[in-house]
């Protein structure tokens, strides 16, 4: 770009983008990328949105109190046409501030405040301690996908908002935190590890040879000790059979 140039904005930026292009929202949640300075040339890494929309601010949002913790987390809803959607942001607000109020580990759903942008539905969530609460990355997580999405199917007829042809679809949802303090940065919100699973059992231990000869040898005992009682058991019967066959030809 020559000297003295006018700055490129990202509504100049011909290349393909995904998602859209970005852009802070106006009053109708709609994307407005001519405020987004490119630096230099506009690039897709400058002006294209993420899937979950804007990038998370480096620092805290300007409106939030510097004294308390912060949470933000970001997700998108495809397949819904924003225009029709944004007229149930009251059910909306009431089926999501509990998905990600859970997530932050808070009770209180006034701690959470919802925002919408286009594109097809782009879902903010930000949520304030109060006084003396923190939020502190061991009490906190990521909601996912599925829970924003049966989050959305409970509002009631969001069917009728669904774009035909198309079906519903939630990105994983991503979280930052920022800690008191005006220029605090973003600390990302990751979801806890999966459990240990448990130490299974010690193998049986094999049995040795001297362990086989002996067991070899009490099963050669145990033969000949039943054939040893069936051959006295024989001798036994054999005079009563004999002395049966004399009385029987006598009389």
């Amino acid at each position: 770009m020559l000297a003295g140039a006018a700055t490129a904005t990202c509504n100049t930026y011909d290349g393909s983008c995904p998602h859209g292009l970005r852009g802070p929202p106006d009053a109708d949640g709609l994307a407005q990328p001519w405020l987004v300075k490119c630096s230099g040339s506009c690039t897709a890494t400058s002006c294209c949105r993420a899937e979950t929309g804007e990038p998370m601010p480096e620092t805290r949002p300007a409106t939030s109190d510097p004294t308390k913790d912060v949470l933000l987390y970001k997700t998108r809803v495809t397949g819904l046409s924003y225009a029709k959607a944004i007229l149930k942001q009251t059910e909306m607000d009431a089926q999501f501030k509990p998905v990600f109020a859970l997530a932050a580990g808070v009770l209180d759903l006034n701690q959470v405040t919802m925002v919408y942008a286009e594109g097809s539905l782009l879902v903010t969530a930000e949520i304030e301690a109060k006084d003396g609460e923190t939020l502190e990355q061991e009490q906190t997580t990521l909601p996912s996908g599925a829970d924003v999405l049966a989050a959305l199917n409970k509002v009631p007829s969001i069917a009728e908002a669904i774009i035909p042809g198309e079906s519903l679809a939630a990105a994983e949802p991503i979280g930052v935190r920022y800690a008191p303090g005006a220029t605090s940065a973003a600390e990302a919100i990751t979801p806890p590890p999966p459990p240990t699973p448990p130490t299974p059992p010690p193998p049986a231990p094999t049995p040795s040879r001297e362990d086989d000869g002996e067991e070899e040898k009490e099963e050669e005992n145990t033969t000949r000790t039943s054939s040893a009682h069936s051959s006295l058991v024989g001798w036994q019967v054999l005079p009563f059979c004999i002395a049966s066959t004399i009385f029987i030809l006598v009389h």
